[in-house]
């Protein structure tokens, strides 16, 4: 008998933060500067709210290739896991749900715990425009 290869689990987007002077996830690093040059799908996102499933997701022709997973916590929210489709890595698309999350936590007031290494990293490289949420 022959058993098929299990299907490849989606990578977490999930990396500790790169070393001190280099550039990693997010705006830096050539991989993300190719892709933005390329015209990445991240501008055809499509992110929703999924309050049932306490997720973000992001959508390229209807089919979920993004997340953010949170938790209610107090008076908001942990964003606890970031994952993106492997075939869609070093698009920006992990920054553009992360971004629509922060921007809904701060029209409903709540406050963000960044849980994931990646939200943890994206919001101390924005500091100063996500300040208020955290």
């Amino acid at each position: 008998m022959t058993l098929a290869a299990p299907a490849p689990a989606a990578r977490c987007t999930c990396p500790p933060p790169p070393p001190p002077g280099r550039r990693g996830i997010g705006k830096g690093g050539a991989v993300a500067d190719v892709a933005r040059a390329m015209g990445a799908p991240a501008e055809d996102l499509v992110v929703t709210h999924d309050e049932t499933a306490h997720r973000f997701e992001g959508r390229l022709a209807g089919r979920v290739v993004a997340l953010a997973d949170y938790v209610p916590h107090g008076d908001g929210i942990a964003l606890v896991h970031t994952e993106v489709d492997p075939a869609h890595e070093h698009e920006g698309l992990a920054t553009k749900v992360v971004d629509t999350a922060l921007h809904e936590a701060r029209a409903r007031g709540w406050r963000v715990v960044p849980a994931c290494s990646f939200v943890r990293l994206h919001v101390r490289r924005h500091a100063q425009e996500y300040a208020d949420v955290l």
